[in-house]
C-alpha cells in the first residue's frame, strides 16, 4: 500500500513536468548552461594535464636537468648574445658531469648553449630560439630532421659554420622555399644551412629553432668565457638508465658541482639541477587546481540555474495551492506533497543535467576536430559529477518550495483563489 502510494506520487510529480514542457526547459535552461560548462571546462582542463604531461615524458621519464643561472658581474643589462658570465656552467664541467665514476647509472648526457641573436635571411629577419648543440643533442631530444642532415661532431670539431633550423623558419625566412645550402645571418655570423627539422618538436624545443655546433656558438656568438676562463653552457640533459634513482642522480650532481666549485652545502649556486618526473608532478598539481577553479567559476551558474528552479517552483505552489489542498483533504500525508515537489525540482534539473552533459560532449568531440593535438574526451568521472551536481541542486533549492506546500493547511489551501 506504502509503494503505491509513494509510486502515485512519483507519476503526478512526473505528470506536472510534461504537463508544463515549456516551463520546464525554461527552467533547466539554467542548469543546462551550468552543466555543459562545468563538464567542457573540466574535460579542457584534463586535456591540457594529459598534453603537457605527455610532452614531457615522451623524452622518457628519467631525465635529469641542469640549467645555468646566468649573472650579471657588470650589474648592467647584457646586450643582446652577449651574456655576462660569471662561474656558472661550462665545457669544462662536460669531463666532470659525463664521467661515469662521479654520476652513475646515466645513459648519455646532452648541452647546449642558448644565445639571444636575431636571424635574417636576405631582407627578411626574426627572433627565434638559437642554441649551440652538442652532436648527440637532436637525437637525444627525437628532433627528427625532415631534410639535409643533422649536426655531428666533426661539425663541432672544426667549428663548422653550419646550422639546422625548424619549419617554422623555414616559413618565415624563406616562404617554404628549400632553404638547404643557403646562408643565413645569425647575429654577426652566417650560417650554411645543413638541414631542417620537421614539424613536430620537443617540448623543450620550438618549431622555429636554429641549431648550430656548439662550439661555433661558444667562439663566435657566445659573448665571452667564464671566470675560469672557459667557454660558457646553458643546460645538459642526463638520460638515466630505466632502473635509476633520479634523485640519486640530482644528488650526485649537485654534490660534484660544489665539490668542483668548493662550495658548502649552504652556499648559493649559479646553476638550477632537478628531475623531470618532479617537474611533472609540479605541472600536474598546477594544472588540477587550474581545472579546480576553472569548474568552480563555471559552477556559478549551476547555483544561478538552482535559483532559477526555485523560483519557478514557488510559483508553482502558489498556482496550485487548491490542488495541494484537495491532495491532503483525500488523505495525502506531508511526506507525499514534500515528496511530490521534491521529485519535480530534481527530475526538472537531471533533466537539464542530462542535456548540459550531452552539449558538453558534442562541444568537446568538436574542440576535439579542430584541435588534434588535444584530447579533450569526457571522462565518466565527468559525467557522474554531472548527474550528481544536478541531483543535488534541484534538491537543495526544491527542498524550500517543496516544505512550503506540504505545510499548507488543508482547509486554507482550498479556500484560496
Amino acid at each position: 500500500m506504502g509503494i503505491s502510494r509513494y509510486l502515485e506520487t512519483l507519476s503526478i510529480a512526473y505528470g506536472q513536468i510534461l504537463s508544463n514542457k515549456v516551463r520546464t526547459f525554461l527552467t533547466a535552461i539554467g542548469i543546462t548552461i551550468g552543466v555543459a560548462a562545468v563538464v567542457v571546462l573540466l574535460s579542457v582542463g584534463q586535456g591540457v594535464e594529459r598534453f603537457v604531461i605527455g610532452e614531457f615524458e615522451e623524452l622518457g621519464s628519467n631525465i635529469v636537468l641542469l640549467f645555468s643561472i646566468p649573472t650579471d658581474s657588470g650589474g648592467g643589462i647584457p646586450e643582446p648574445g652577449r651574456q655576462n658570465f660569471g662561474a656558472e656552467l661550462s665545457q669544462g664541467d662536460v669531463d666532470l658531469l659525463t664521467d661515469s665514476r662521479v654520476i652513475s647509472n646515466v645513459q648519455d648526457v646532452a648541452y647546449s648553449l642558448s644565445i639571444t641573436e636575431s636571424v635574417s635571411y636576405n631582407d627578411k629577419d626574426t627572433d627565434p630560439t638559437v642554441e649551440g648543440i652538442s652532436a648527440n643533442y637532436m637525437d637525444l631530444m627525437q628532433l627528427d630532421v625532415s631534410s639535409g642532415r643533422s649536426i655531428d661532431q666533426n661539425d663541432i670539431d672544426r667549428r663548422e659554420r653550419v646550422a639546422v633550423i625548424g619549419a617554422e623558419l623555414v616559413d618565415d625566412l624563406f616562404d617554404g622555399e628549400n632553404p638547404i645550402g643557403e646562408s643565413i645571418r645569425v647575429g654577426s655570423v652566417n650560417l650554411r644551412v645543413v638541414g631542417v627539422m620537421g614539424e613536430s618538436t620537443s617540448v623543450f624545443v620550438d618549431s622555429d629553432a636554429v641549431f648550430m655546433p656548439v662550439s661555433t656558438a661558444q667562439t663566435r656568438l657566445g659573448g665571452g668565457r667564464t671566470e675560469d676562463g672557459d667557454y660558457p653552457l646553458s643546460r645538459f640533459f642526463f638520460f638515466a638508465d630505466d632502473n635509476a634513482d633520479v634523485d640519486v642522480i640530482v644528488d650526485e650532481i649537485d654534490t660534484a658541482l660544489r665539490t668542483d666549485r668548493d662550495l658548502d652545502p649552504a652556499d648559493d649556486v649559479d646553476y638550477l639541477v632537478f628531475a623531470q618526473s618532479s617537474f611533472t608532478d609540479t605541472l600536474t598539481v598546477i594544472t588540477g587546481t587550474l581545472t579546480i577553479f576553472l569548474g568552480f567559476i563555471a559552477g556559478i551558474s549551476l547555483v544561478v540555474g538552482g535559483i532559477g528552479i526555485m523560483n519557478i517552483m514557488m510559483v508553482t505552489v502558489t498556482e496550485r495551492t487548491r490542488e495541494i489542498g484537495l491532495r491532503k483533504a483525500l488523505g495525502a500525508q506531508k511526506i507525499d506533497i514534500l515528496l511530490q515537489f521534491m521529485v519535480e525540482a530534481i527530475g526538472i534539473a537531471l533533466l537539464g543535467g542530462l542535456v548540459g552533459t550531452a552539449i558538453a560532449i558534442f562541444t568537446s568531440e568538436l574542440i576535439t576536430l579542430f584541435v588534434p593535438d588535444f584530447d579533450i574526451s569526457v571522462q565518466m568521472s565527468s559525467i557522474l559529477l554531472a548527474v550528481l551536481v544536478s541531483t543535488a541542486v534541484g534538491g537543495f533549492f526544491g527542498v524550500f518550495p517543496a516544505n512550503r506546500a506540504a505545510s499548507m493547511s488543508p482547509i486554507d489551501a482550498l479556500r484560496y483563489e
